[in-house]
């Protein structure tokens, strides 16, 4: 067996994949390539489960536990306890996205603190059954290629659940009705199910957004908000370079107005879905990139939408961010130039895509440079050890490192250069923190063998000396999880 077989298991596990479980590796050697190429089979990227809702049915109970609420404060059984409010306001329009955190939320997350009696509040049950549930299936995934593009798009098109807690109540049907069903679809459905989203609407604040000429706009003096037309434009399509200008941001802002979600005490509409308001929408033409678009009602942005999805400048900024998230800053940019001609080719066909990423000889060749993120680094050692985490410890240690699920501190989403989560400061936590979980999990492993299972030949000789002359498995697991080895893929 030559080394470079064994090199690209190592690869096909870390690179495509969320590491390696015990004899993972061992399945990969015979072929490396194609086995990370069969993965790629849409149902594989489902997620169903019985406790799982739909945002529709989540966004009905928390609007429902807002009514109960707000009878009981007016009966006056219940003192005002500030519910979290579904509205937000804009960051200044000619703000840039390195200047931009996330948009303006309109309460808190979640109720002010209450007595330990108290459950959870509604939208935390959800969102608990929601982080399980993925939590569950990348530490147990037979297609971890699948659940890797699943964590890039999910991010491409980020939330914060601190949003409010109706975002935080959706989040995780965001992912499985966005992201999951276009994964390895069509990049132009994916886009599309993203801006109709309940959860996207409320968390870039398209929920308040009315045409200033709009008859409700005229009748309550409220104005345009700029926040999704500006993110759809420089973060989920043409990207900062696309050549869109702020006067295109205006008008691709003003042919959102009147999308939003539909709430509970609408007569005859559906609630916690998508709901175009008539009343909001600023009428007559827009011209956006140097089109006319005079289509009445939703069609307007929605004819937008499907002319951002096929332009150049998207392609060219979706094949940037493929590579620079598998592969590496200093990744050849002949690689991304590819994906870009094939998604553009192929209008927008992520299967596609995602193959011929799968199939460059540059995505094996290059040495690991990424630093786990804390997501992957959970999953890695979960993976590895055979951890079942319980909700609490995953979501003490995502925050304990700062990437908590679903909660982007920015609509940029989590960074992704190369040291992004290499700083000094969360090494040294991150030290007492696998010191901890070595504590737990050492037992009487056996911890050099472990790591030639799940690293293979990947494993420097240096680091497999020093796991085997440690003192006790106590000590070598947390050699091995500290490892260069171990932290890079």
């Amino acid at each position: 067996m030559t080394m470079d077989r064994e090199r690209a298991a190592f690869v096909a596990s870390r690179r495509f994949g969320l590491g390696a479980a015990p004899g993972e590796i061992e399945r990969y050697r015979a072929d490396p390539r194609g086995a990370v190429l069969a993965q790629l089979d849409p149902a594989a990227a489902r997620l169903a489960d019985p406790q799982l809702v739909s945002s529709a049915e989540a966004l009905r109970r928390v609007w429902d536990e807002v009514e109960r609420v707000k009878k009981l404060r007016e009966s006056g059984t219940l003192q005002p306890a500030g519910f979290p409010q579904a509205q937000g306001s804009a960051p200044p329009a000619s703000a840039t996205s390195s200047e931009r955190t996330r948009p303006t939320t309109g309460g808190a997350a979640t109720a002010p603190a209450a007595p330990m009696t108290q459950p959870p509040s509604i939208e935390m049950q959800i969102f608990q059954v929601e982080f399980t549930a993925r939590l569950g299936r990348q530490i147990s995934t037979t297609t971890p290629f699948v659940e890797r593009l699943v964590n890039f798009w999910s991010n491409h098109f980020c939330i914060a659940v601190d949003k409010n807690g109706a975002v935080r109540a959706s989040a995780g049907a965001y992912e499985r009705e966005v992201i999951r069903p276009f994964v390895l679809g069509r990049f132009r459905d994916m886009l599309m199910a993203s801006a109709h989203h309940p959860a996207m609407l409320m968390y870039l604040d398209n929920t308040v957004s009315v045409g200033p000429r709009s008859t409700n706009g005229l009748r309550t003096n409220k104005g345009l908000n700029e926040n999704l037309g500006r993110e759809i434009l420089e973060l989920h399509t043409l990207g900062v370079d696309g050549g869109y200008s702020q006067a295109d941001v205006t008008a691709f802002s003003t042919a959102l107005t009147g999308w939003s979600a539909s709430y509970v005490l609408l007569k005859g509409v559906e609630p916690g879905k998508f709901h175009f308001f008539p009343d909001r929408h600023e009428p007559g033409s827009v011209r956006i990139l140097g089109k006319d678009y005079d289509q009445n009602g939703p069609a307007q942005a929605e004819e937008a939408l499907e002319d951002f999805a096929r332009h150049p400048a998207t392609a060219r900024h979706m094949g940037r961010k493929l590579v620079r998230h598998f592969v590496g800053d200093d990744a050849p940019a002949g690689l991304a130039d590819r994906l870009a001609a094939v998604f553009h080719d192929t209008d927008g066909d992520l299967m596609a895509v995602s193959r011929a990423l799968a199939e460059a000889d540059e995505t094996w060749s290059a040495p690991p440079a990424k630093v786990l993120s804390p997501w992957d680094f959970l999953i890695a050692t979960g993976r590895m050890l055979g951890i079942d985490w319980s909700y609490g410890e995953a979501t003490r240690m995502l925050n304990l490192f700062g990437q908590p699920l679903w909660n982007v501190p920015f609509p940029q989403g989590w960074p992704d250069d190369d040291e992004a989560w290499a700083a000094s400061a969360s090494l040294l936590e991150l030290l007492d923190a696998v010191a901890a979980l070595a504590r737990r999990n050492g037992g009487d492993r056996n911890v050099a063998r472990l790591a030639d299972e799940t690293l293979g030949s990947f494993l420097h000789p240096q680091t497999r000396r020093t796991v085997a002359r440690a003192e006790t498995p106590e000590l070598a697991l947390t050699l091995l999880l500290m490892s260069p080895d171990f932290l890079r893929r």
